[in-house]
């Protein structure tokens, strides 16, 4: 599992970002300002709108689980580490507890009850390193916790939040040459809480994409279990485009999570996953047919029409 590092920098054109140095799965990847959000600049008691950085708002908000969801409890951790060694700087300079100091949210610590007496998060920052030979940084390590099993039903919270999803396609197929149209995909997700609304929306639409690829022509074994006629490149795997898009409707259900960072549960792979049975359930219901397998393709609705056709002679 990583371990996250949080750690501010400086510099006169994007103000206050994060630079986040970690190693994982035997790769080291650093990141400046692409992997944090508004959360953790409000962690830090900094206006999210105007205090600069790169990219505000880049992958976290995800949240589709597994290691995604893992790294941003790590980052929350982080961060939080990270404000705590920034306030005993910050009490240094102004000669105070640093339990008697609180952020205003604009970038500036205060001494609670005492606005005026106060100092910059950026001249914190630079002192800390510059005046004090003192690292802002935090890291952190997110574990869930254990939920016991109930000793009589075996009831037991094996996961720290689920998401839900659920969708309606509507399609139209053409009988002589199996081609098939997705014309609508309405669905509603439960996600917790969303963090970053627009990247929720660009999410929803991404996924439908990639769920009518999936279900009408992308493979990789054509013919499974045999490799004839496989793809060998991306010039010959068959992907959706842009026309094939349908119209893509979404409600959103917000019950925020207790155990999710800010409340968020996720809006990650399940807004690829609930289309894919949607639309081939679409498909047998205009068709009458049972197909069970995917991708379907126009030769697979051909061959199961034939086999109708056949059984009812």
């Amino acid at each position: 599992m990583p371990v996250n590092d949080f750690t501010p920098y400086l510099n006169s054109f994007d103000g206050l970002a994060p630079f986040d140095g970690y190693v994982e799965k035997g790769f080291l990847i650093d990141f400046v300002g692409q992997r944090t959000d508004a959360n953790f600049r409000t962690i830090w008691g900094v206006d999210p709108e105007t205090s600069g950085g790169r990219d505000m708002q880049t992958k976290l908000p995800d949240l589709s689980g597994g290691e995604a969801w893992f790294e941003y409890f790590n980052w929350v951790a982080a961060a939080k580490e990270a404000r705590s060694a920034m306030l005993d700087v910050a009490a240094e300079m102004l000669e105070v507890s640093a339990a008697d100091l609180e952020t205003d949210g604009k970038g500036n610590i205060h001494v609670a009850g005492v606005e005026e007496k106060s100092v910059s998060v950026a001249e914190t920052v630079q002192a800390g390193t510059f005046q004090f030979g003192k690292t802002i940084a935090g890291r952190g390590l997110f574990l869930v916790p254990k939920s016991p099993q109930d000793p009589e039903t075996g009831e037991s919270d094996p996961h720290s939040t689920q998401a839900h999803a659920c969708t309606v396609a509507e399609v139209e197929v053409d009988t002589e040459s199996g081609e098939v149209e997705v014309l609508s995909l309405k669905s509603a997700y439960e996600i917790g809480r969303q963090i970053n609304p627009e990247l929720v929306k660009g999410q929803i639409v991404g996924g439908a994409w990639m769920a009518i690829g999936h279900t009408l022509c992308e493979t990789t074994a054509p013919y499974y279990p045999t490799t004839e006629h496989a793809p060998l490149d991306f010039l010959n795997y068959g992907m959706t485009g842009v026309a094939e898009m349908p119209e893509v409707e979404c409600e959103l259900l917000e019950f925020p999570s207790p155990s999710g960072p800010f409340g968020a549960k996720g809006v990650g792979e399940m807004v690829a996953n609930s289309p894919i049975p949607a639309i081939v359930n679409a498909i047998n219901n205009a068709l009458d047919l049972d197909i069970s397998d995917i991708p379907v393709t126009p030769e697979v609705i051909l061959r199961a029409l034939d086999a109708q056709a056949a059984g009812a002679d």
